[in-house]
C-alpha cells in the first residue's frame, strides 16, 4: 500500500466525482460510462449524462453538470437540479433530450408541475409534451457545495394528456399517470390515458 503525500490528503474531491456519488445515493450506481457533449455546457455546449440502470427497470438518463458549482442554472424549488428520464429500452434520444434541456435550464427555470411543448421530438405518434415532476412522493435532494439541489424528472405526454393537464392540473395528470403505470417512464408511441 503506497502512502499519500500530505498534498494529496489535502486535496478536494473533484466536483463531478462527488456529484456522481450524490447521484448513486439515490439512483444506484451509473453505468460507468458518460454521454460527452462535443462543447462542455460552460462554454455553451450540452450537459453530459450519465444512465442508469438500477433505479427504474430500463434505463434512466440523468444530466451531470448542473448543480454543485457556478453551472449559471436558474434554481427552482429544488435548488439547482439535474434533469432525469426514464425509458424501458435504451433510448439515446431521451439522453440527448435531457442534454438540451439542461442548456435550456441556464436560461429558463424548469419546476415540478409545469409542462413544455416537445413537438414530434421522438419521431413517434403519440408524445407531444412533457410533464416535470418529483421522481417519488417526496422530492430526491442532496447536498453539494454546501448547496441544495435535486433530481427534476421529465415524462412524456401526449396531446389529449396535455389538455387533461390543463384542465384538471398536474396533481390530477400524475395520479393517472401513477395509476395506470405510465409513470415515472416516457413511453414513445403509447396510447392516451386520457
Amino acid at each position: 500500500m503506497s502512502k499519500k503525500s500530505k498534498t494529496d490528503q489535502n486535496k478536494k474531491p473533484d466536483l463531478w466525482d462527488v456529484r456522481k456519488q450524490a447521484l448513486e445515493e439515490i439512483l444506484g450506481p451509473s453505468m460507468g460510462i458518460v454521454f460527452h457533449s462535443a462543447i462542455p455546457l460552460v462554454l455553451g455546449g450540452l450537459a453530459d449524462v450519465l444512465p442508469f440502470r438500477h433505479f427504474v427497470k430500463g434505463y434512466s438518463y440523468v444530466t451531470a453538470d448542473l448543480t454543485g458549482g457556478e453551472s449559471g442554472q436558474l434554481p427552482n424549488s429544488l435548488g439547482n437540479y439535474e434533469l432525469m428520464m426514464c425509458v424501458k429500452k435504451n433510448l439515446p434520444l431521451a439522453a440527448k433530450l435531457v442534454s438540451q434541456l439542461g442548456k435550456h435550464s441556464m436560461t429558463n427555470c424548469l419546476d415540478a408541475g409545469e409542462t413544455m411543448s416537445i413537438g414530434s421530438y421522438f419521431a413517434d405518434k403519440t408524445i407531444r409534451a412533457l410533464i416535470f415532476c418529483h421522481v417519488s412522493e417526496t422530492p430526491a435532494v442532496f447536498k453539494l457545495s454546501r448547496k441544495r439541489c435535486g433530481l427534476l424528472l421529465c415524462i412524456g405526454i401526449t396531446e389529449s394528456e396535455l389538455a387533461f393537464k390543463t384542465r384538471h392540473g398536474s396533481a390530477a395528470l400524475l395520479a393517472k399517470l401513477k395509476d395506470t403505470h405510465v409513470f415515472p417512464y416516457t413511453k414513445p408511441n403509447r396510447d392516451s390515458i386520457v
